[in-house]
């Protein structure tokens, strides 16, 4: 798993500087409370992480970077859950609205998804030190096409990206108010704009065992193989590189 928070990459299946960055309990809530996962005790009394296999991979990416993500699951459900937009192919991102979970009369918004879907949707990104920047166009295609989402996705990971936004009590009902009280979903896509960037995660999938040698045995019958995905188009063309249905020469 790679990462990049506050403008660096931070490579590793922890992030062993995460509770002392500035931007920590941004990063740790926005994962938390924008998932579904749970840590169960399974019956042979082992707690586990439980859920959505992408989400499960975030939170112990937390819990190894030393963070109580079974307090901070079990605070999520007490947090008032204003409405949740879950992920489906259309969206490519989830979104969760919650009343701020430390400051009282805000309103915090969390986006994650698609990276290209997302960033469109950003005006600032958290740089380092924790400092709010504004994000420029430059910005915008350095971190898809060049510094981050790109590599990422060469190495066949999967990538998230990670936003929020706050709004005072005045701001949401006025927002509200414009948009039908939320009735549609066209409504509450509202609530997802002038957002800030926290950061982008790659998790990988490995390949199933035997993936590769079944994608040999249906070439060498003259069976061509094909590959449907949602992924990023990068993401797949490395995915299908590994596991031998594409080559160097089919990309020219």
């Amino acid at each position: 798993m790679e990462a990049y928070f506050e403008d660096n990459i931070v490579q590793g299946q922890s992030h062993p500087s995460l509770q002392s960055s500035n931007s920590s309990e941004l990063i740790t809530e926005s994962i938390v409370y924008n998932s579904t996962a749970y840590i169960e005790t399974n019956d042979s009394g082992i707690k586990e992480t439980t859920g959505n296999v992408t989400e499960v991979g975030l939170i112990k990416y937390l819990t190894q970077s030393r963070v109580n993500t079974e307090k901070m699951i079990e605070q999520r459900e007490k947090n008032e859950v204003i409405f949740k937009l879950p992920f489906n192919s259309k969206r490519k991102r989830a979104t969760t609205v919650i009343r701020h979970p430390s400051q009282a009369g805000k309103v915090r918004v969390f986006v994650k998804g698609a990276p290209e879907i997302i960033i469109e949707k950003c005006v600032n990104f958290i740089g380092q030190r924790g400092d709010i920047m504004e994000m420029t166009p430059e910005k915008r295609d350095r971190i898809i096409y060049e510094d981050v989402v790109k590599k990422f996705a060469r190495k066949c990971y999967r990538t998230l990206l990670l936003a929020y936004a706050d709004y005072d009590e005045a701001k949401w009902e006025e927002l509200k108010a414009s948009r039908n009280n939320f009735e549609s979903l066209e409504d509450k896509e509202a609530a997802e704009q002038g957002l800030t960037l926290i950061g982008v995660v790659g998790l990988q999938d490995p390949l199933r065992p035997g993936i590769e040698d079944a994608v040999r045995t249906c070439h060498s019958a003259g069976i061509n193989v094909r590959m449907v995905t949602g992924d990023n188009i990068e993401t797949a063309i490395a995915i299908a590189k590994k596991a031998g249905i594409l080559n160097d020469a089919d990309l020219l």
